[in-house]
């Protein structure tokens, strides 16, 4: 009897030990610091906005990320600890349009509709990066 109380609790303990949200499901918000350079930029200034990102992971496993006015939709998994954010459309554009339009404007990024990854923190937070910049998305 005392064996089975013991790993009892034992299995409680160690489901108490996992990392990251087992649902990450909910709306989170970051807010980045705009490099002084992106500042005298007044397009990309615009783009920025105030440095705010909104994050809404939806039970149905999509998704609406908006960094600064850039809003970017699409779908959800997670794997472990690692989030992967599959973005389907940006501006309300789908991204196959936009690779095409960048192609056509000379502007071609190999990295535009690339699947975005993200870690889900113990803490319940979300670590995102890239471009230079740090997001830590916390839940609203």
């Amino acid at each position: 009897m005392n064996r089975f109380i013991g790993l009892a609790v034992l299995g409680l303990v160690l489901a108490g030990c996992s990392t990251g949200p087992k649902d990450p499901t909910g709306s989170y918000e970051a807010t980045m610091t705009v490099p002084d350079a992106v500042k005298k930029d007044p397009m990309a200034a615009q783009m920025m906005g105030d440095g705010t990102s909104k994050l809404d992971l939806k039970k149905d496993k999509t998704f609406t990320l908006t960094t600064g006015t850039l809003p970017m939709e699409g779908k959800w998994s997670v794997e472990g600890t690692t989030l992967t954010l599959n973005i389907e459309k940006a501006m309300g554009m789908d991204m196959t349009k936009l690779k095409e339009m960048a192609a056509a404007a000379g502007q071609s990024n190999p990295e535009l509709g690339k699947p975005q990854t993200a870690t889900l923190q113990s803490d319940g937070t979300i670590l995102m990066t890239g471009g230079g910049q740090q997001l830590v998305f916390k839940k609203k």
